[in-house]
């Protein structure tokens, strides 16, 4: 939190100056500006639109949403705003997938389902953002085959897109790139429309363009230096239709998570006709994933998630870039937590006849405030607020103004007498009493248990790819690659999932996994 003094606290300061005979009675209570959840008072009506959690359905397509709910986006058009979510049994890559789209005619109070769109070509499909030409409504998405790796290796994305002339009826028209690039967010100047894609790997960010909506030319690269782990890449149209790239930098291995090492992103700058970026700084201390943007009172705000150095703990945060928005150096400075935990983040955002701005996230279970890496195979909701900046103080909330108790709050451990544990006879790996590594690979767990919390590494319980998975196993475990280290007596195999597909995971070298459940390797 931004720790400068509260306009309250300055004023209580500057009173106690006075000579005494004019000291008038102070206030010694100091105004929260956050309710007892720790959300700021100008985030307005935070609620569950969509409650993931305890849903039971696990056909994604067929009308009815999964348990997993997230990547959302918000846009105006012909006078409605429409929202957009991707729904899922978790964020495991499959075609079991699907594009949830709404329509509100009342500035956002209520919205109706108007249409479903499920995965193409049996891919997964993720990652949705509309934009508008010509009068016709476009969803883009990202598409890739099963499985899941680390830092979208080896996932053959291919960017597509959908059209509609009302946002009830929708086309499929096919790929929008070249295999392995993945399209984010798109701004429109003048006629034309700009996506920064990146590479699969998370190698690089391009600049494509297009006036039509669905042929893409690549143009310049924005961004390039792979061992930064180039991503998702937010762009912004500035007052003097500079363009701005808000490039999500995921680091080194040891970074990957966001709960080690650097939190970074970086700041990229180019001038029309925009054929080169110049990248001279970035925020240090936070790293914006999935940002999205919007302009309020020409003050530049982003939602995006915010990472916190305990247990793998994620929130949905607002932030305010301050600074040259044209040439740099900015800041992010930090406006306060939305009602948010596990995995979450992918705001979308879009202005009110009011001045007023909607804003949609997604968020695993708030109180049970798993690691971002348990929390993506379990229950999300989609979730709803209006941000009112006539509510806002002059300055950021502080932890006297809006007391967090949440952010520190102890890592939960697992308890018990592991010896009166009954183990599950069909498990391949992982019985009560099994012991880790130093990272904690290969530590007995279940997905209630809470024991992979305070793990240095090994967070995710492979309890809850039981169901997925042909085998079942339940050892604390991380996603890896051929270069992850999985500590000592584990190493990267790559168990094959039900419908297709693998994901690799550190698992102890005493497991055995049975012939025909394992993939060749990451």
């Amino acid at each position: 939190m931004n720790r400068r003094l509260s306009p309250l606290a300055a004023l209580s300061v500057a009173a106690l100056a006075l000579p005494a005979c004019t000291v008038a009675p102070v206030k010694t209570t100091v105004e929260q500006l956050c309710n007892t959840a720790a959300t700021p008072r100008y985030i307005v009506e935070p609620h569950v639109f969509l409650q993931g959690g305890g849903i039971t359905n696990q056909d994604c397509r067929d009308g009815a949403p999964c348990q997993h709910n997230e990547n959302t986006d918000l846009f105006r058009f012909q006078g409605a705003i429409y929202l957009v979510h991707r729904t899922a049994e978790s964020q495991l890559l499959g075609p079991n997938s699907a594009l949830f789209v709404y329509r509100s005619t009342d500035e956002g109070a209520s919205f109706t389902r108007v249409a479903v769109i499920p995965a193409v070509n049996d891919r997964d499909i993720r990652d949705p953002a509309f934009y508008e030409l010509n009068g016709q409504l476009f969803l883009k998405a990202i598409t890739r085959v099963r499985g899941f790796t680390a830092k979208d290796q080896d996932v053959n994305t291919i960017s597509v897109a959908f059209q509609s002339p009302d946002g009830v009826n929708w086309t499929y028209k096919g790929s929008i790139g070249p295999t392995g690039w993945g399209f984010w967010r798109v701004v429109a100047l003048h006629g034309t429309l700009y996506s920064a894609a990146y590479q699969d790997g998370d190698l690089q960010v391009v600049l494509y363009s297009s006036t039509d909506g669905v042929t893409w030319v690549a143009g310049p690269q924005i961004y390039g230096v792979a061992a930064d782990t180039p991503l998702e890449t937010e762009l912004v149209i500035t007052p003097e239709e500079r363009m701005l790239a808000i490039v999500r930098m995921d680091g080194n291995e040891d970074e990957l998570l966001g709960d080690k090492g650097r939190l970074r992103t970086k700041l990229c700058w180019a001038s029309m006709p925009f054929q080169s970026f110049d990248c001279p700084y970035e925020i240090t201390g936070a790293r914006l994933d999935g940002a999205a943007h919007f302009w309020q009172n020409g003050r530049l705000f982003v939602v995006a998630r915010k990472h916190l150095p305990t247990a793998l703990r994620k929130r949905t945060d607002l932030y305010e870039l301050t600074g040259d928005v044209e040439h740099g150096p900015l800041d992010a400075v930090d406006w306060g937590e939305l009602p948010s935990a596990g995995d979450t983040g992918y705001a979308g955002v879009v202005g009110l006849h009011d001045g007023r701005t909607l804003m949609s996230w997604y968020s695993g279970d708030f109180t049970a405030d798993l690691p971002w890496t348990a929390s993506m195979l379990s229950g999300t909701d989609i979730w709803l607020a209006t941000f009112d900046p006539a509510k806002m103080p002059l300055t950021p909330p502080t932890d006297q103004t809006c007391p967090n108790s949440r952010d520190n709050a102890p890592v939960p451990t697992g308890s018990g007498d592991c010896h009166s544990v009954v183990s599950d006879p069909l498990s391949v790996c992982g019985f009560p009493c099994d012991k880790g590594n130093t990272l904690g690979v290969g530590a007995y767990c279940t997905t209630a248990g809470g024991e992979c919390a305070s793990n240095s590494a090994a967070t995710t319980c492979s309890d809850a790819l039981n169901g997925a998975l042909i085998v079942k196993s339940y050892i604390c475990t991380l996603v890896c690659d051929p270069t992850t280290d999985c500590g000592p007596g584990a190493s990267c195999k790559c168990p094959l999932m039900k419908d297709g597909g693998q994901i690799c995971g550190c698992i102890p070298d005493a497991c055995v996994l049975p012939a025909g459940t394992f993939g060749v390797g990451p």
